[in-house]
């Protein structure tokens, strides 16, 4: 599950989502990671 955070950890950093459009694609496939 980490290979998914990994790529993504900037988000996390406070970076916008906007910067990564698979970030939409990743919530989908991760809940966990929904805000």
């Amino acid at each position: 599950m980490s290979s998914l955070i990994r790529p993504y950890a900037g988000l996390d950093a406070g970076q916008p989502a906007s910067l990564s459009p698979d970030y939409r694609s990743t919530v989908a496939r991760s809940p966990r990671q929904a805000p």
